[in-house]
C-alpha cells in the first residue's frame, strides 16, 4: 500500500465529505462484511483492527476508494486519477 492510500482510507474513515459520507459507509461496510468472513480478518473489526494477510488496518482499508484487497475479496471502485477528481470536485 502506498502512502496516497493510506492517507485517503484514513481521511474518508475520519473526516469524510458530507456529500458522500453514506456512500463511504455503505462501501467501507460491504467491504468488511467480506473481512469479517476471511480466513485474514476477524469478525470483531474494530479501529485498530488489521488484515493478517497484508497488515493494513481494516476500517481504514475499506474506506479506500481505489484500494483492493490484495487476495481479491472487493476490488478498488476508482483509479487514484478518479478519486482525485471526486475530491476536488467536492471542495
Amino acid at each position: 500500500m502506498n502512502f496516497h492510500h493510506i492517507f485517503q482510507g484514513w481521511s474518508n474513515l475520519a473526516f469524510p465529505k458530507e456529500d458522500i459520507r453514506q456512500f463511504l459507509e455503505d462501501l467501507r461496510e460491504e467491504r468488511l462484511n467480506h473481512c469479517r468472513q476471511c480466513e485474514y480478518g476477524t469478525p470483531d473489526i474494530n479501529i485498530a483492527s488489521t488484515c493478517k494477510h497484508c497488515g493494513c488496518f481494516l476500517k481504514a482499508k475499506a474506506s479506500c476508494t481505489d484500494c483492493s484487497c490484495p487476495i481479491g475479496k472487493w476490488v478498488a471502485i476508482a483509479t487514484s486519477e478518479q478519486d482525485e477528481i471526486i475530491q476536488n470536485a467536492l471542495k
